[in-house]
């Protein structure tokens, strides 16, 4: 079965049309927005298992040395709580017991790229959203089944550093010209597409200038797709709403038609590594 799975932006989000929501950890999550304390995060998992939905936690932070003994803690803390955590760091295959380890989702963002690293990970894990068709269409075919995880919709994170960019910027300048935990456009010289960056306590972000959106054929892959995300940073709730609605008409095989409701009503979705015409699962001396 794949599960359709969005970000926890408050309580209203119990009442989208997803199977599971992702919590972020305002401590150990990279995501720049709506993130929760630990204080508060016993509260909306209970939240969300009262209205029958997955409950994933994401602490997807590369973690420092100083922080592993209390990273640790945290970890084990929750893993009991949770149906899956989401982690990019290794260091937690070696912090929980292997028996959770149906319950991890590797999430590297870009490391991902074949079939052999994902069977060879001993989780869950994303793929990279950086593949061409045929290498995509390779993993799908070739994958283990209930490893795959795709980033369906959303704006596409290309780098992570945790060095504070932004600050250093300002540092520069001799001046606080630019502020953390605000979005900015950053253009390069010779081009024309403007990226969104970030910095928070976390380090520094840059995503792509448009929302990668996997369209095509998502009724034919979803047997070996375990989980469908729909990143909602720089989405409205109406959005996210939208946009989940969708993909479960996608789920059905309704392409044509929903495939345009989406393209009508974002200005700036392109297809990512999705763009020619596929035949997952099948040979490619089947076409």
């Amino acid at each position: 079965m794949s599960y359709i799975v969005t970000n926890y932006k408050n309580i209203d989000s119990i009442n989208l049309l997803c199977d599971g929501l992702i919590i972020n950890s305002m401590e150990y999550s990279c995501f720049p927005e709506n993130k929760y304390s630990k204080e508060n995060i016993l509260d909306i998992i209970n939240i969300i298992k009262k209205n029958d939905k997955l409950t994933i936690l994401n602490c997807d932070k590369i973690i420092h040395e100083y922080e592993l003994g209390d990273f640790k803690e945290y970890i084990n803390n929750y893993i009991d709580f949770v149906d899956y955590l989401i982690y990019s760091d290794k260091c937690v295959l070696k912090m929980v017991d292997s028996k959770y380890y149906e319950k991890l989702v590797y999430d590297s963002k870009t490391l991902v790229c074949s079939y052999n690293e994902l069977n060879n990970i001993e989780t869950k894990s994303f793929v990279s959203s950086e593949l061409s068709y045929d290498e995509l269409s390779e993993i799908v075919y070739k994958v283990d089944n209930n490893k795959l995880c795709i980033n369906a919709f959303g704006y596409h994170q290309i780098m992570y550093s945790r060095r504070p960019l932004i600050s250093l910027y300002n540092k520069h300048l001799g001046e606080e010209l630019l502020s953390k935990n605000t979005i900015y456009d950053l253009k390069e010289e010779l081009r024309d597409d403007f990226y969104k960056i970030t910095e928070n306590d976390q380090g520094t972000f840059i995503y792509t200038p448009f929302i990668y959106a996997l369209l095509e054929n998502v009724s034919i892959i979803k047997n070996k797709v375990f989980m469908f995300r729909i990143n909602s940073f720089l989405l409205t709730y109406s959005d996210v709403e939208f946009i989940c609605n969708c993909y479960n008409e996608l789920l059905k095989g309704k392409n044509e038609e929903v495939i345009k409701n989406i393209e009508d009503h974002f200005s700036n979705v392109k297809p990512g590594f999705l763009k020619d015409e596929l035949y997952l699962l099948k040979q490619k001396n089947n076409k």
